[in-house]
């Protein structure tokens, strides 16, 4: 019988997935406040998709008590099936390289979307937390939503259902069950009934895309100028706190 393989020593990392037209800079100012207040740092920049394997870039100490890994999607105008895809073989080099076999998650716009796919398909690592923010779940203003297009029914569904949601419902199943979840909607409270990009309509309408697996999901819309999309993950500094608090149980 083979030897069974020890155990990584490594902490739990969290991973960083930007959406679309994000890049390396999406995720800097929420790493800097969690390194100045909870002591997290970032270990790898994760490069993926292209066409080609999964790049890590850093190096990762065993000691590192809150690492974070910063996911860089190569084509980052690749649909969130794809994402999620690639995001699922970065998770297999993680664990191959590492011995890791959790890992937390913070995703914004279609990160979020190509986060909860991935977890829909058998990943190679088990998610722990997911903190995600102004997810794109049932389409986005640049694609096909419309503002004041959409509505919630008496069943919680949205009545408008775009691919992106169908998928998200189709492997509902497979997700994990009683998984904390922490869920952040921005409005801008100027009559759109949305942050700019991504209504409330289909920014909160992942807990009835999953049904029952939404017990342990805690959800916060965010007010203001700074409720705006790209402006939630970045300069809010509510939002970052949250996602901090959440994470790492820290301020």
């Amino acid at each position: 019988m083979a030897a069974k393989k020890p155990a990584s020593q490594r902490a739990i990392p969290t991973l960083m997935v930007h959406g679309f037209h994000g890049g390396t800079e999406s995720f800097d100012p929420l790493i800097y406040q969690a390194k100045r207040t909870a002591g997290a740092q970032r270990v790898l920049v994760a490069e993926v998709g292209g066409g080609m394997a999964p790049t890590l870039i850093g190096h990762w100490p065993v000691g590192v008590k809150r690492p974070i890994i910063q996911v860089v999607f190569r084509d980052n105008h690749a649909n969130w099936t794809t994402d999620a895809q690639w995001l699922n073989e970065l998770l297999q080099v993680l664990k191959d390289r590492y011995g890791i076999q959790r890992y937390n998650a913070v995703g914004h716009s279609r990160g979020c979307l190509a986060l909860v796919i991935a977890n829909e398909h058998h990943p190679a690592l088990r998610l722990k937390k997911l903190a995600l923010v102004a997810g794109t779940y049932d389409s986005a203003l640049f694609r096909e939503d419309r503002i004041h297009e959409n509505y919630f029914l008496r069943t919680g569904q949205p009545a408008i259902v775009h691919p992106e949601y169908q998928e998200i419902v189709a492997g509902a199943h497979n997700f994990p069950k009683h998984l904390p979840m922490l869920l952040i909607a921005g409005d801008l409270d100027n009559g759109s009934d949305s942050d700019g990009v991504v209504t409330l309509v289909s920014t909160t309408s992942l807990k009835s895309a999953l049904n029952e697996r939404h017990d342990h999901i805690t959800q916060i819309i965010v007010h203001g100028r700074d409720a705006e999309h790209s402006a939630l993950i970045r300069w809010n500094q509510r939002v970052k706190s949250a996602v901090i608090r959440f994470i790492w149980q820290a301020h």
